[in-house]
């Protein structure tokens, strides 16, 4: 829809938002947000891999999630 007011012409258009493709599109953002932390945590950082996702759960769970740290070993 345009409307005119003189030398200016404006458009208004009101979409909807498609909110189940919000919500899948934030969970696949945040599942590989936190592969790719645990990958470069583990390869570059020299860190636990399990690091990034314990201090997420630490988040809502509280800082009993955290300790002890948790050894990683490719071995087990």
């Amino acid at each position: 829809m345009q409307a005119h007011d003189g030398d200016r012409t404006t458009t208004s258009a009101t979409h909807a938002i498609d909110w189940k493709a919000a919500v899948w599109a934030g969970i696949i953002a945040g599942a590989v947000f936190m592969m790719l932390e645990m990958v470069l945590v583990g390869t570059i950082g020299g860190g636990s891999p399990w690091a990034p996702p314990r201090m997420i759960a630490a988040m809502v769970l509280g800082d009993s999630v955290l300790l002890p740290p948790a050894p990683f070993d490719w071995a087990s």
